[in-house]
Formats: structure tokens, sequence, C-alpha cells
């Protein structure tokens, strides 16, 4: 289940029940919080009833801008993810959206719509040479930057590559969205 708000012509929100879309694991994944520090966040989430996003601002574990940044990110998968249903129940709320704070996103359905074709394209090339998540990959060596660590969503990627891990399997194990 997905919801986006929409505001003046932006996405300026989302929701999903794909733990892969929550913000807690998109903060992970770009290796800004570890699970240590989203737990404790949750916690305080819980007793205080603010938003986690401004709750890890609050006490310092996330700069404003990084959290802003990570929910435009949630936004797009939300809503690019739509585009690859096979099928689906829409409906639209003329409610509208929460009030704006200083942690928001908004993207422009402009960009939405220019991603979404680029990322038809892409997927539709990804899957011509990949059609099943089946395949391991092998990493060519030379071609790795420098540095690449794994605290990074790359550097645990190419870990698990490396490690022979299928691409479902890297996809499962990085809890990223399919694209």
């Amino acid at each position: 289940r997905k919801t986006v708000h929409l505001r003046e012509g932006s996405a300026v929100g989302a929701a999903s029940n794909d733990p892969r879309e929550y913000l807690g694991q998109l903060l992970i994944n770009f290796g800004h919080i570890d699970e240590d520090q989203l737990t404790k966040a949750f916690r305080t989430q819980e007793e205080t009833k603010i938003r986690l996003g401004k709750v890890l601002t609050m006490v310092g574990l996330v700069p404003p801008e990084t959290v802003r940044e990570v929910l435009a990110i949630k936004i797009r998968e939300t809503f690019l993810d739509v585009f690859l249903w096979d099928s689906g129940l829409f409906s639209f709320d003329d409610d509208p959206p929460a009030g704006v704070d200083e942690l928001d996103a908004t993207i422009p359905l402009a960009d939405l719509a220019k991603e979404a074709e680029f990322r038809s394209t892409a997927w539709s090339a990804f899957r011509g040479e990949f059609p099943t998540g089946a395949a391991a990959l092998e990493v060519a060596e030379v071609k790795v930057p420098p540095g690449l660590g794994p605290d990074t969503i790359d550097g645990r990627l190419i870990a698990l590559a490396r490690d022979g891990k299928t691409i479902d399997e890297i996809g499962l194990a990085l809890h990223a969205t399919d694209f």
C-alpha cells in the first residue's frame, strides 16, 4: 500500500507499507545512521510522538538537510515503484496533506514524470540483460573505486557480489528498493 501527498503540482510526502521505503531504513542504507541509533530514535519517537526525522535532527544524529534529501528519495521511491506494478487499485482523496515543516521535501511532478520515463527505459534494459534476479554478479576489481568502505551502500553491494550473491539476494540483504 502506498500513499502519496500532493500539493500544488508537487509530491510533498509519501507513505508505504514496504519496509524498504521507510525513512529509517533509507537512512541506514545510505550510511547516515546505524541500527542501534535507529532503535533509540524509535524509542524517543514513541515517547514524544515527534516525527522520526525531527527526532534524529533534535538529538544531532542527522542534519536537517540530510533528512530532507532522504525524504525526497523516499517520496521518489514510493511514487515511482507504482510504475512497476502489474495491477493496482488507485483512489484519490481531496483532503489536504498535513502542514509543511522545515524538514519536508518537495518534488515537482514534472521531475517525477521525467524520472519515471528514465527508470522505465533503464529497467527494460536491465531486465533485458538480467531477465530474473537469479543471476550472480562478477566484480571487475579494477573498476572498483578506491576507498569504497563497507559503511556505504555501494561498498556493501560490492562485498555481497564478491560473495557470489544473486541480484535478488543482494536486494534482500541491502533492504533496497527494486530500482
